[in-house]
């Protein structure tokens, strides 16, 4: 059996938050206007975001990369 991934986001009308799907009926759905890109979905304890071309990890914070620090002494 395919792996399932939960609804966790879904900005329009028919909500489908708490509804399983594969990630063939994800990108189905998508390809017909039915999902639509930043739709987030959740597998185990990992979020993806629906964009254009698929389901891409969301990071946990938009944040730019801290600056290496190196110990120079």
């Amino acid at each position: 059996m395919a792996d399932q991934f939960i609804v966790t986001f879904d900005s329009h009308g028919l909500s489908l938050e708490g509804r399983k799907f594969s990630e063939k009926q994800i990108m189905s759905a998508l390809a017909e206007g039915h999902f639509r890109p930043g739709m987030r979905f959740r597998r185990g304890r990992t979020e993806f975001v629906l964009t254009k071309t698929g389901l891409v990890p969301r990071r946990r914070a938009d944040v730019e990369p801290e600056e290496e620090t190196t110990e120079e002494e």
